[in-house]
């Protein structure tokens, strides 16, 4: 990661965690962006949209290590194999999705089941777990497909066998519409709307994150981008007084994104 004059302000505003006046950030101050608030926002949302709905719904290609199987029931079963799939924080993603199809007026609705870890690759003590469930509703015609994401909140829990002060429990919140259009995979993909980080553990340290894609929509290009948006603006603001935020601006290179200006990457790149 590399980070630019802003970091030293958004450490103190609590937004993100790094060295003072450090330009090129690596090991314990690349932790501490993943483990703040922003980086939260950020890569762990990332990681949750690894199993886009339009992959479900428009019979997409997986990523790749991704692979579904048949569970009976009308239960799939997506499974990551944490050897060749990357998280956003360029650690390892593994574990599995359990979705469930049922038909709804219009289109269908796929209740995920989330059984997702994240190791990361430079802090091997450090898990992130994904659990919980959340409802995505899928409806529209073949060259337009639009869905509504909402449900329970998800549980995101950060467990640190090293340090455990690190130890951190958020919940995830979203609501969210998405569009594609073609299949196999679609030539676009286009994200809207809002999403909620809230971290209840440690009690003393809880906070909301608030996330907005709506001034910009995130856009995934598959063909040239298939596990990251290319474009788009995410906009964070903390629940503090006064209000904190920071920006983050994906592409135009895969992978890449700018927080606050500072280059950020995605998945290792």
């Amino acid at each position: 990661m590399r980070l630019g004059p802003s970091c030293l302000a958004m450490t103190m505003l609590g937004l993100l965690g790094c060295a003072s006046g450090s330009t090129d950030v690596g090991g314990t101050d690349a932790a501490s962006i993943r483990n703040a608030p922003a980086g939260v926002a950020t890569l762990q949302f990332m990681d949750l949209e690894a199993i886009r709905p339009d992959m479900l719904a428009s019979a997409s290609s997986l990523p790749a290590g991704v692979t579904s199987a048949s569970l009976g029931g009308g239960v799939t079963r997506y499974s990551c194999d944490s050897t060749v799939v990357k998280a956003a924080n360029a650690g390892s993603l593994g574990g599995y999705v359990d979705i469930t199809a049922a038909p709804v007026t219009g289109g269908t609705a796929y209740t995920e089941d989330f059984h997702l870890s994240v190791v990361a690759s430079d802090a091997p003590a450090q898990t992130w777990s994904y659990t919980g469930q959340q409802l995505v509703t899928v409806t529209g015609a073949l060259a337009g497909f639009a869905l509504a994401t909402t449900g329970q909140p998800l549980t995101l829990t950060l467990v640190d066998t090293a340090v455990p002060a690190n130890n951190k429990t958020y919940t995830f919140t979203p609501s969210l519409t998405e569009s594609w259009v073609g299949a196999n995979p679609p030539t676009s993909v286009t994200l809207n709307g809002t999403y909620l980080f809230a971290q209840t553990l440690p009690v003393a340290d809880a906070k909301l994150i608030s996330c907005d894609l709506t001034q910009q929509p995130l856009v995934w290009t598959p063909a040239e981008c298939p596990s990251y948006p290319n474009a788009g603006t995410l906009v964070l603001s903390l629940n503090t007084t006064p209000v904190v935020t920071a920006t983050v601006k994906f592409g135009p290179t895969c992978g890449q994104a700018t927080l606050n200006g500072a280059r950020l990457g995605l998945g290792g790149n």
